[in-house]
């Protein structure tokens, strides 16, 4: 009788773990990407109740969320894209407009770490998940997110590369349906600078594409000649309608932006 009782309880379990999120292989550790980037976690996302969770500040910083907690009522803020959560260990709550809803599952501490719900943090955050049972992965994307790849062959690109990287400016180009963006540090007499395209996401009818500038002057360097550029490109079928009009280039790292551009106009019938 007793077995018959287990193995009832077993299978009520299992009935109440949501479909998207069947439990996984435990020999096997789960796999999170959050747009198209695996997040290198130091606790593996675990099941609690049949839901699964995250560790959450990587999990929500990965997508630009801004965190903070409060040691005294164990909560914590979540703000990202004009929207602000606040999750408790007891009772997690999402807050629009001055009201507050409840989640049905609280947060969780798993070795020192606070857990959230990977399925309310989507709900909440507006994302569109995934999840692969027979890999184990789970995919994440925000709705803003574009994906980007880099353009490491500059043979193609012998007239624009190539005399662009002597100065310090952003361009961009489209051609066979792609969108290039060519951010350039100028010619500099020492190691240690560097230039990235490090995300482009978009919003309402504009691409914002952040990059980040390092500049050398505290850092040993060595006395060489270097001209750090970064090229990447954006496949324009990829987004949806309709299609960005602007193109906003958010710069950091450098202390005198002045010389860059802000904004630039995206040739619509180009593409």
């Amino acid at each position: 009788m007793k077995r018959v009782k287990v193995l009832l309880a077993i299978c009520i379990f299992l009935l109440l773990v949501p479909a998207p999120f069947a439990l996984a292989d435990s020999e096997q550790d789960i796999k999170v990407f959050v747009n198209r980037k695996q997040l290198d976690l130091s606790i593996q996302p675990q099941f609690f109740d049949g839901r699964l969770m995250v560790p959450t500040r990587p999990f929500l910083e990965a997508l630009g969320a801004d965190i903070s907690w409060d040691n005294k009522t164990n909560e914590v803020t979540v703000q990202r894209a004009g929207k602000t959560v606040v999750l408790g260990l007891e009772h997690p709550s999402k807050e629009e407009a001055g009201e507050k809803t409840r989640a049905d599952v609280p947060l969780q501490v798993y070795k020192g770490t606070v857990m959230i719900p990977i399925d309310f943090a989507a709900k909440f955050l507006e994302l569109d998940i995934k999840w692969n049972k027979e890999q184990n992965i789970v995919e994440v994307e925000s709705p803003n997110f574009v994906f980007v790849e880099r353009y490491s062959d500059k043979i193609g690109w012998p007239e624009w590369v190539e005399s662009s990287i002597d100065h310090l400016n952003i361009q961009f180009r489209i051609k066979d349906n792609k969108l290039y963006l060519l951010s350039t540090f100028g010619e500099k007499t020492s190691g240690g600078y560097d230039v990235r395209i490090s995300r482009i996401t978009r919003r309402e009818g504009s691409l914002i594409a952040e990059i980040d500038y390092k500049d050398s002057t505290s850092l040993p360097t060595i006395q060489v000649i270097t001209k750090p550029f970064d090229l990447v490109y954006v496949e324009l079928d990829t987004l949806s309608s309709p299609r960005p009009s602007n193109l906003i280039f958010k710069v950091r790292g450098l202390k005198d932006i002045k010389t860059l551009p802000v904004r630039a106009e995206l040739p619509v019938q180009d593409y």
